[in-house]
């Protein structure tokens, strides 16, 4: 007989999801495609398609889907930043946060040595939610050397279908302690071909170009640890209206940044400050005017969590969250849009040998405000209150190898709050 391992089984896993989640978002229209705007005739009946950014306004448990029940753990997380560049790595989550769409956020990280001072280097992230207006889908591979100890230049590419869509990262790398200190900073050149390579005659007035970065470093019992992208954006135009006769010009930029700062006085106790912000940006003209836009969405988080051991098979984690949204649009469906998020929560683990049982209670106390002149949202939808009761299972195979998963309820409606799955392996 065949011994499967863990590791092998979670891979197993994560190629059938994601080929399920290609497949569905195949048949579904995808917003981080431009040109998907461009090879279909605009149906203004059907604004949704067109202008999909108010699509998440009224969802009540939006934060609480995304940012804590179906959040890795905060020590899944303490580990995956430590093995970062350390170890090849893998970790995926996927919930429901809607009767039509799942939260998909799945990342890879290989790093192998392949002797005399070269690495073998990808990056991957498939991560689609419903707080951002864009999906991140890209695996950037390629080699790093190390120029002198701890020091290393890497190059990366990402290879795509449609050669307008190439990217390349060029980079410099500091490690420390085994690799569990760095500091990895990249400029990345995104669709660095695109105005060769595309069939609508598009021609960049400012092409895009951003730095990321990953950093991390410890000093005692405190652990910071900092990731991001940050860029100016492309503008674009449309002159020939052969080629692109809808759209005569688009822009976009997305930043996003988080930091966080652990202080561990034991391998069982963590307090964890995190500070995440999100920027969107999107602008498009069309030769019929009125259908011109310019959309503006804005986010920051802040959070902080406590989690402490009781004897030790038992363990309590408290959250206190804060989230305020911020997005406004001229032009067409002209409006400005707030929200304020004030989230909490209570967990409770048991363990046994290598098993978990997790319960939970989260609630947001929200409000929002839309203002516009044909008033598109009944403000009969904000009802200022949403709360889950949570209930999950997680088994470590071994130290690099674990599986959760969670079902969860709303009191509200008394009906079910959706289901998740996560799991993360180091290889």
């Amino acid at each position: 007989m065949h011994s499967w391992k863990p590791e092998i089984c979670i891979l197993f896993i994560t190629v059938l999801v994601l080929s399920l989640t290609e497949y569905s978002k195949s048949q579904h229209f995808d917003i981080f495609r431009e040109t998907d705007f461009l090879h279909r005739t605009i149906n203004m009946e059907d604004d949704q398609d067109f202008f999909p950014y108010e699509d998440n306004y009224t969802h009540d448990g939006i934060f609480v889907h995304e940012f804590i029940s179906y959040a890795f753990h905060p020590f899944w997380q303490l580990d995956w930043e430590r093995r970062l560049f350390k170890d090849n790595a893998l970790r995926m989550s996927v919930g429901s946060i809607r009767t039509d769409e799942l939260l998909v956020h799945g990342e890879l990280s290989l790093n192998e040595d392949l002797s005399r001072g070269w690495w073998f280097n990808a990056r991957g992230i498939w991560y689609s939610n419903l707080h951002r207006n864009h999906r991140d889908l890209s695996l950037y591979l390629g080699l790093e050397r190390e120029l002198f100890k701890g020091i290393s230049f890497f190059a990366l590419c990402f290879p795509r279908f449609n050669k307008e869509d190439l990217g390349v990262q060029l980079g410099m790398a500091w490690y420390g302690r085994k690799r569990q200190h760095y500091l990895n900073l990249a400029l990345v050149l995104p669709e660095m071909v695109y105005d060769e390579k595309n069939e609508l005659g598009g021609k960049s007035s400012q092409k895009p170009l951003g730095i990321q970065w990953y950093a991390r470093y410890q000093t005692g019992k405190f652990i910071a640890f900092s990731e991001g992208l940050l860029g100016n954006g492309f503008e674009r135009i449309y002159p020939d209206p052969e080629k692109s006769p809808l759209q005569t010009s688009h822009d976009r930029k997305i930043n996003q940044a988080q930091f966080k700062l652990y202080y561990q006085p034991s391998l069982t106790t963590m307090l964890q400050f995190y500070l995440y912000t999100y920027f969107f940006k999107e602008a498009k003209t069309f030769y019929e005017a009125q259908n011109n836009f310019d959309y503006k969405n804005a986010i920051s988080d802040i959070s902080l969590r406590y989690l402490f051991r009781i004897q030790e098979k038992h363990r309590i984690q408290l959250l206190s969250q804060y989230v305020m949204k911020d997005a406004r649009s001229l032009g067409f469906r002209e409006h400005d849009f707030d929200r304020r998020d004030l989230l909490a929560g209570l967990f409770y683990e048991h363990f046994w040998s290598d098993h978990t049982l997790e319960l939970g209670y989260m609630l947001s106390l929200y409000d929002w405000s839309y203002n516009s002149v044909n008033d598109f949202l009944d403000a009969a939808l904000n009802n200022k209150y949403y709360d889950k009761v949570y209930i999950g299972y997680a088994f470590a195979f071994n130290e690099n190898a674990l599986v959760r998963i969670s079902v969860s309820h709303q009191p509200a409606i008394k009906g079910f709050g959706g289901g998740s799955i996560q799991y993360m392996m180091f290889f």
